[in-house]
């Protein structure tokens, strides 16, 4: 891991082995031993590497846990005790405070979370037992919308290395219902990563997630995961990827209604709307869209507050959003009541946001950018995700060319493009 994360900052601007280790005076084949994890460098090489490489102390702290790790090891090795449970726990420790430390890089470009990601089969397990994985994966599922998404990935990342572990390890637990938990944990962490902006990387993670629903057989979770994906492609004008992903997800799903399903339309209609294609449709999607919701089992429905849950107050928000991308300007007195109920800071300010869209194409340019301008300007810098921002800049395209001048207009564009 040490060596991953020295060959993950030198590389990310650009810097070869051969410049670093002229500006750390050691030889290049060092360089190549470190990074390969095939020797430890002294301390004060690794001092100046992290320099280098604009690390931020967190490469130090990596090489010190390494260090205390192999001590502690060859403690074990010259008393002649056999490795055991006291081992398990002293490397499982050790871990996760790599990984604590590690997820730091959050606070980083978040493509540095992909130092973890090949590591995470490694991590050590300390859940009791499968029913307390589930639970983690649920509470996790509950906060996903409130939580700033980088302090959401280092929370999630401990929980990931543990289902991870137990999938290897594990012998005692139900193989199926791990990949499930597995599933579940890598969709959000892809999720969050793509709040953040990393495209990449949540597209990795999304892989993650598909790999392990189909593994464990839950064709509800693979239509889900399916669905969830192409739902954040389409928010982006939809991708090359997105119109293969929702054929998957409906294909697997065979018509039978469910969460998954229900992702991968609203998916479909938002991109319609976003293209201008659902002009004099509009009320014939949302007929379609009140159907399938009415096919959905009590089980989806009855979930209120994980993230793979359909209740009826998901459901209404949703065919509010498409209202408001189809430019159905009677929903505004709607969203002033979801405004009023809704305590997430996001989904709160994106409403405002929608008032404001709103208000512009009923032909009040000046009170609707002020408004989007004003409930995006008052969310915190760790609440300003890409979902928000992408939502927040469709106020700034429908403006008519006089109002682009506006006071309001200009701050809201320089707010969406910072």
């Amino acid at each position: 891991m040490l060596g991953t994360a020295m060959r993950f900052y030198r590389s990310k601007d650009g810097l070869s082995q051969r410049e670093v280790s002229e500006r750390v005076r050691t030889d290049h084949s060092a360089i190549v031993r470190w990074e390969k994890g095939q020797a430890r460098p002294a301390a004060e090489l690794v001092r100046e590497y992290d320099k280098v490489v604009g690390a931020g102390g967190l490469i130090i702290e990596l090489h010190a846990e390494a260090v205390a790790l192999e001590k502690q090891q060859k403690g074990k090795l010259t008393s002649n005790s056999t490795s055991g449970d006291g081992d398990d726990e002293m490397e499982r420790r050790a871990t996760m405070r790599l990984l604590a430390a590690l997820s730091a890089g959050a606070a980083l470009p978040s493509s540095a979370l992909e130092i973890i990601r090949p590591q995470v089969p490694e991590g050590f397990d300390h859940a009791d037992d499968l029913a307390e994985l589930e639970s983690l994966a649920y509470e996790h599922a509950c906060t996903i919308g409130s939580l700033p998404p980088r302090e959401f990935i280092a929370d999630l990342l401990p929980g990931l290395a543990d289902v991870r572990h137990a999938l290897t390890h594990r012998t005692d637990l139900d193989m199926a219902d791990l990949h499930r938990v597995s599933s579940q944990l890598s969709a959000l962490m892809a999720m969050a990563l793509l709040e953040t902006g990393d495209f990449t990387a949540s597209r990795r993670w999304w892989r993650s997630a598909r790999d392990s629903a189909d593994a464990s057989g839950d064709l509800n979770l693979r239509v889900w995961v399916r669905g969830r994906h192409a739902l954040v492609e389409s928010s982006k004008l939809g991708t090359p990827a997105m119109a293969r992903i929702a054929a998957e997800a409906e294909r697997l799903a065979n018509g039978t209604a469910s969460a998954g399903l229900m992702e991968v339309r609203v998916a479909q209609y938002s991109l319609r709307a976003r293209e201008g294609d659902a002009a004099g449709r509009g009320p014939g999607l949302l007929a379609a869209l009140d159907d399938l919701a009415s096919r959905l089992s009590d089980e989806v429905t009855g979930e209120d507050k994980a993230i793979w849950g359909w209740s009826d107050r998901r459901h209404t928000k949703s065919c509010t959003g498409l209202r408001v991308l189809m430019g159905d300007l009677e929903v505004y007195d709607l969203l002033t009541g979801q405004v009023e109920e809704e305590s997430d800071p996001r989904t709160h300010a994106m409403l405002k946001v929608s008032r404001g869209l709103c208000l512009v194409r009923a032909g009040d340019a000046g009170q609707g950018v002020a408004e989007a301008a004003a409930a995006y300007g008052a969310l915190p810098d760790e609440h300003r995700t890409t979902a928000v921002k992408g939502w927040t800049r469709q106020v700034v395209t429908v403006l008519p060319a006089q109002a682009a001048s506006l006071p309001a207009a200009r701050e809201l564009r320089a707010l969406t493009t910072s």
